[in-house]
């Protein structure tokens, strides 16, 4: 390599130099390749002491980078970068002109928002044809197709305040609990009224713009800075599922609203040592007669013990299902879907499934694990209905769309019926999701 190119430079320097003359030269055998990048982000100094070199074939160009105007919602706006399995990318034909729409060179959305909107925020390329005397300079230069164009506006629900606020409260907390269990948090706040997220925070979470100068650091980090627990985090639904449990009971008829169950410490339908309800294994104490709202007040674990066992795991699945539990949401950006507990899971798993497993699961234990999303989807959608939400379009007005996973509470014997959203997003040039 040295005697190629006649390098008289030492170590990594000679190395340095190498490469980029290796670089040149290979692209100027390939006319198909895309220029050289010598260096990105340079300042003024640098362009003006280029520009008096004089160098041959030597050209600064202005491009676009991407700026992050807020140092919050990293998981939910992502970032871009070079493309690094062009497979995936080399036959990609969006606009349908018969023609591909990506360069190996080319930078596109990555995780979050940038990925799950590409298509919406990728802009058209131009072809200009350069004419260049023997040394190199530019004689004469046209667009050959039509000039570039940028992409559309994504319009998301997120209210950046209230995103900031979250955030904060996750950061300052979550390092003051005493518990060594302690690995991070998840918080997603979402509006009852139109089914939309306004905040979605993940603790602990980085920042965009220091991406690459953090990205070792956070890698190594046994807290997964990069993970977002809130759509992709899973975790144990707990007396939350109750609810769910509860709906199930009144929808089957299986219970009323004045129906009264007897809390007496210890449910011993199948064994007299059977599971406990959480007030008498704390205090010794027992909630005596108590209906479903009240049940619900005091989270009795007897009473959805009894009535998970008669509603039965098949009716505990469904009515979960309807509510979005352990199903993809439908929001754009990427998520995992958990599982809802039952015997064919608890199988799968190689374990063996057992009649009273019902109870556990009844009350939210068990194997089931939804993601922060899920549950917040689950009581909006069951105190809204699942209603048609209203986006903003970017090019003004509203487009209707329905909440994904949208559960319709209705009256009568139809009881809760769920019906799958439409596409998601907003429109053509503007997202929306919840």
């Amino acid at each position: 390599m040295r005697e190629s190119f006649q390098l008289e430079l030492e170590g990594a320097d000679m190395r340095a130099v190498a490469g980029v003359l290796y670089e040149l030269y290979y692209r100027s055998m390939v006319n198909s390749w895309p220029p050289y990048v010598f260096a990105e982000g340079v300042d003024i100094d640098f362009i003006s002491k280029v520009k008096e070199q004089g160098l041959s074939g030597v050209e600064i160009e202005a491009a676009t980078v991407r700026t992050y105007n807020t140092e919050y919602a990293a998981h939910l706006l992502g970032r871009v970068g070079a493309i690094e399995n062009w497979d995936a990318y080399k036959d990609l034909d969006l606009d349908g002109d018969g023609t591909p729409d990506y360069e190996m060179d080319d930078t596109v959305g990555k995780e979050g928002a940038e990925l799950a909107f590409e298509s919406y925020l990728r802009g058209t390329a131009g072809v200009r044809e350069v004419e260049r005397n023997t040394s190199g300079k530019v004689v004469s230069e046209k667009w050959t197709t039509a000039p570039p164009a940028g992409g559309d506006n994504v319009v998301l629900t997120i209210d950046i305040d209230l995103q900031k606020q979250v955030e904060d409260i996750l950061s300052q907390a979550i390092p003051q609990l005493a518990s060594e269990d302690t690995e991070g948090a998840a918080c997603v706040v979402m509006d009852v009224n139109r089914a939309e997220v306004l905040a979605s925070a993940s603790y602990p979470s980085y920042h965009l713009a220091t991406y690459s100068a953090d990205l070792a650091e956070n890698s190594a980090d046994p807290l997964k800075p990069f993970l977002n627990r809130a759509f992709q985090g899973v975790y144990a639904p707990g007396s939350t599922f109750k609810m769910v449990t509860a709906v199930a009971g009144l929808e089957s008829g299986i219970i009323e609203p004045d129906t009264e169950i007897m809390d007496t410490g210890v449910y011993t339908y199948y064994q007299d040592d059977g599971p406990q309800c959480w007030y008498w294994r704390q205090y010794r104490r027992k909630h005596g007669l108590v209906n479903v709202s009240e049940a619900l007040e005091v989270s009795c674990n007897v009473f959805f013990f009894d009535v998970g066992r008669r509603v039965g795991i098949q009716g505990l699945q469904e009515f979960a299902a309807k509510f979005g539990l352990g199903e993809p949401t439908g929001i754009e950006l990427y998520e995992e879907t958990g599982v809802m507990a039952g015997p064919e899971y608890t199988q799968s798993m190689g374990q063996t499934w057992y009649e009273g497993s019902t109870l556990s699961v009844a009350i939210g234990q068990e194997s089931s694990q939804f993601t922060p999303l899920q549950l917040a989807n689950y009581i909006v959608t069951l105190l809204n209905g699942g209603h048609p939400v209203l986006c903003p379009s970017p090019q003004g007005g509203q487009i209707q769309r329905l909440l994904p996973g949208a559960l319709h509470l209705r009256t009568g014997g139809a009881g809760l019926h769920r019906h799958p959203a439409g596409e998601s997003g907003c429109g053509e040039s503007g997202g929306c999701w919840p």
